[in-house]
């Protein structure tokens, strides 16, 4: 009631957050952190592409058992 209210009297647009799939919120994240991987390399920081290095090896089993468990749904 209250967000109606606000858009009638002041005009405020009702924002609609998009949905995102696990899928797609892992895959975004293991792109930032391969950002961060290749900066960390360019820079000589080994510890954090060590860092690195272990959170995408665990996104990539997440995201592993999220297509196969769709892979199966589908058959």
């Amino acid at each position: 009631m209250e967000k109606l209210l606000r858009r009638m009297m002041y005009g405020e647009q009702v924002t609609t957050m998009q949905n995102k799939s696990k899928s797609n919120t892992i895959l975004a994240r293991y792109e930032r952190v391969q950002r961060l991987r290749n900066i960390a390399i360019d820079d000589n920081t080994f510890c954090k592409v060590y860092q690195a290095n272990r959170l995408l090896k665990e996104l990539t089993i997440k995201l592993n058992q999220i297509n196969s468990y769709q892979t199966l749904n589908l058959n």
